[in-house]
């Protein structure tokens, strides 16, 4: 009783928007200050609307876990509603928990609560905007109080990468970034293909900064679309054939100056090669995939035979059509899933490593930019506008 309970989300709310399945964030402490179940205090339940397997977070967390990077355990949980009066004890569908990056992680990973946390998001990462933290506050978004130290190691950090000489950023960087952990990080990041992260939209990682060393740590979050699914940029082939020396989209100083740093790039590309044969090694992703489809198989059947459709057809290795076109001229392609998406990543960027062949480059986010393929955030908005203003179809 007397927990505090919200809607969670932005793609997923938005798609989910004409179903009761919104993701939700479910506080224990909001009323009642301490209160834990079996040692947190927030759990997130995510409706996995953008993947057909209800896998592709649980599996990419996990893959950051078994490299060795902090990241948040997940399970599955059935959810029921009961609203008196509306529903009684209503099944709403197969949710994925997952564990929220908060002072209890810390802890928990870290062994102190006490260093700040920020959950970053802007196209304008790392930027040097002088030295008030209200120019930051929003771009950074802290998620544990700040002191006047650590606001300043944001500032020296962001004015390092926006001002200092390739010489002085070489010398200085390693004070301010953990780089065998950030290597290792960027090696998952790169491989799995998670476009909605820093690699282009900016968003979905959190910042730690380490009380014990005074660096940052990166840590992921939200992976709905690892493994190649994030169809809104580049290509099927391109994002297969990612290019494991220029990943990103567009210009992003922090990673264009990373990527020519020695002592980085020998930790990253060892690590890439290392995932290849061990956590990543496509064989070892297909026997999860089979586990995990056989454990939530029925509660994705007591949603809707067409879900379980897909589902069985995702599990098998098998395209699908999307669920969501937006609603207008854009129209998102098939879903290559984990197994396929697996084997042919394996490929590419052992031959990247090898020398054989270079990878694809993406220059820009969302395909298009004219014609029949515009995209643009009315492609969200305009089908929830049009249900309600339109609702005697006229």
């Amino acid at each position: 009783n007397d927990i505090g309970l919200r809607y969670k989300g932005n793609g997923t709310f938005m798609e989910s928007r004409p179903t009761l399945k919104r993701s939700l964030k479910i506080d224990l402490r909001r009323y009642n200050k301490g209160r834990k179940l079996a040692g947190v205090s927030t759990i997130n339940l995510h409706n996995n609307v953008t993947d057909a397997s209800w896998m592709n977070e649980v599996l990419a967390h996990r893959a950051y876990r078994d490299a060795g990077i902090p990241a948040p355990r997940t399970s599955y949980a059935k959810v029921y509603v009961t609203v008196p009066g509306k529903f009684d004890h209503k099944y709403i569908g197969l949710y994925s928990i997952v564990e929220n990056v908060d002072k209890n992680f810390l802890e928990d990973r870290f062994g102190s609560k006490k260093g700040g946390l920020f959950k970053p998001s802007s196209n304008k990462m790392f930027d040097y905007l002088g030295e008030d933290w209200k120019a930051y506050n929003q771009g950074f978004d802290p998620k544990t109080d700040l002191t006047e130290e650590q606001e300043k190691r944001v500032f020296d950090f962001c004015k390092l990468v926006t001002k200092a000489s390739d010489e002085e950023f070489t010398k200085e960087i390693g004070r301010f970034v953990d780089i065998p952990k950030f290597a290792q990080y960027m090696a998952v990041l790169v491989w799995i293909v998670d476009f909605d992260s820093i690699l282009d939209t900016g968003q979905n990682f959190y910042l730690y900064l380490d009380p014990k060393t005074n660096k940052f740590q990166f840590m992921a979050w939200d992976q709905d679309h690892s493994f190649g699914q994030f169809g809104m940029v580049g290509k099927q082939e391109d994002r297969e054939n990612l290019d494991i020396h220029k990943p990103w989209t567009g210009e992003k100083r922090f990673l264009e100056r990373m990527y020519k740093l020695d002592a980085f790039k020998k930790l990253y590309i060892a690590d890439l090669a290392k995932l290849s044969k061990t956590v990543l090694q496509p064989e070892r992703l297909a026997q999860q995939v089979d586990a995990i489809g056989q454990a939530i198989r029925s509660a994705v059947k007591e949603e809707s035979d067409t879900k379980l459709a897909n589902f069985d057809k995702v599990v098998a290795g098998q395209n699908i059509k999307p669920a969501n076109n937006f609603g207008g001229r854009f129209r998102m392609p098939d879903t290559v899933p984990i197994k396929p998406f697996m084997k042919s990543r394996l490929h590419y960027v052992e031959d990247q490593l090898a020398g054989k062949i270079k990878g694809k480059g993406i220059t820009m986010g969302f395909p298009g930019g004219g014609g029949d393929n515009d995209f643009g955030p009315g492609m969200f908005m305009a089908p929830a506008f049009m249900r309600e203003l339109d609702a005697n179809k006229d």
